[in-house]
């Protein structure tokens, strides 16, 4: 007994060799199962390596950088998608300017040009003449005007004051020219509404 007790140390040593392991294998061979059941009572479970987490924002470690799952990759696109939907706007673009002056002329090009962008943007785009500008689109919906085509880009979301059209006598051509004529409020188009419903109102 107190010889199998001194060979039981060499019991769970695998670097025992020579002649105590070969001592040690004989001890096992008569043993029958008991070592076996020591082994089993001993198992130790597998160790996990646990990596060290950096200490500040400025270390990097790109042997254990971040690498996503198919699921997360899937969400951050979903999360991207989502924001460029979100960024879309609502733009109302009111054209005050009359025809006489170069200086307007710069403001109805401007305005023009700004809408036309946030349609190409996909934004929700409402263009307005209003007041004096009512003239501009009978020189607009010339095909030898300049912003003829930006004019034809922007024609589907423009709208005319019916009011000003009357005032300043450029309603048949307004008719004409298939713009729509906008009476929201007391003949007028009502920007109240439009700031209410979210768009953003830039005049020219």
């Amino acid at each position: 007994m107190e010889r199998a007790a001194d060979l039981d140390q060499f019991a769970f040593r695998p670097d025992v060799t020579g002649r105590q392991g070969a001592r040690l294998r004989r001890h096992r061979g008569r043993a029958g199962s008991a070592p076996e059941a020591k082994v089993r009572a001993h198992q130790i479970p597998p160790i996990r390596r646990v990596l060290p987490l950096l200490d500040t924002p400025n270390q990097t470690n790109t042997k254990h950088s971040q690498v996503l799952t198919e699921p997360e990759q899937s969400s951050v696109h979903t999360q991207h998608t989502g924001s460029n939907r979100m960024n879309k706007l609502k733009i109302a673009v009111v054209l005050l300017a009359d025809t006489a002056t170069v200086e307007a002329s710069g403001r109805m090009a401007n305005g023009l040009t700004l809408a036309k962008e946030a349609i190409e943007a996909g934004d929700e785009v409402s263009f307005i003449f209003d007041g004096a500008a009512t003239k501009w689109i009978a020189e607009l919906a010339s095909e030898e005007h300049k912003y003829h085509r930006t004019f034809e880009a922007v024609r589907e979301r423009a709208g005319a004051c019916v009011y000003c059209a009357r005032a300043f006598k450029v309603l048949d051509q307004v008719e004409a020219a298939g713009v729509a004529l906008l009476d929201d409020y007391k003949g007028h188009p009502s920007l109240r509404q439009l700031i209410a419903d979210g768009y953003a109102v830039v005049t020219f």
